[in-house]
């Protein structure tokens, strides 16, 4: 009977060990592909960009813990920068939230783990609703290999401008040949901006307009 019990003992055991390994949040952070994998219960949840520590101020490997969590923190050592967000899991290093976002991608730090701020923000939700004690963050690979790397192109657009169009030479007028004429008028050359996608001016572009021949203009009309 002792036997039969510590028979389905052990295999409820080798059931529930997987559950259990896998159960909780999982950081993982490739200093090489500078990218965050975050598991939940097993699950992949997000794949982010990261900036880790640059040449002379390396991110610590290694698996760790979260030792303590704060919404907004201003670092003492360097200049009072704020770390909206961390996550601190060794000492002074911690994950946290930055707005150098065309810096992701490549190291950039003093030695911490930027996300973007709502990147960080989604980050430092989850870990606080499932605890410190059921996260874990592992730190692996060589951030050389991401220096190596030649710089990515910026998130943002460069600004683009659309060149000036060059003025036409002004021609001699046409003789209307009656009222309806006179109402077509004679196409003129003026330029009006141009707006891209981010709803700011980059530039001017030629558009056509009307301008009534003032020999044919009906009374009261006043040339623009």
């Amino acid at each position: 009977m002792r036997q039969v019990l510590a028979r389905w003992a052990f295999l409820i055991a080798c059931v529930l060990w997987p559950a259990a390994a896998s159960a909780g949040v999982s950081v993982q952070v490739d200093l090489s592909t500078q990218r965050m994998t975050v598991s939940e219960d097993g699950r992949v949840r997000h794949v982010w960009t990261i900036s880790s520590g640059r040449p002379g101020f390396r991110t610590p490997t290694g698996t760790f813990r979260p030792q303590r969590l704060a919404r907004m923190h201003y670092s003492r050592k360097y200049d009072l920068a704020p770390m909206p967000h961390s996550i601190f899991f060794s000492g002074g290093y911690a994950i946290h939230g930055t707005g150098e976002v065309r810096r992701l991608g490549r190291t950039a730090s003093h030695g911490c783990i930027r996300l973007s701020k709502a990147q960080a923000a989604e980050l430092f939700r989850l870990v606080q609703a499932r605890g410190a004690h059921n996260t874990r963050i592992s730190i692996a690979g060589d951030a050389s290999l991401a220096d190596a790397r030649p710089a990515r192109a910026p998130t943002v657009a460069a600004e683009r401008r659309v060149p000036r169009a060059t003025a036409a030479a002004p021609s001699k007028p046409r003789m209307a040949a009656g009222p309806r004429a006179a109402q077509r008028g004679i196409a003129a050359q003026r330029r009006a901006p141009v707006w891209e996608d981010d709803g700011y001016v980059y530039g001017y572009a030629p558009v056509r307009v009307r301008s009534v021949d003032p020999f044919w203009a009906p009374r009261g009309y006043r040339s623009r």
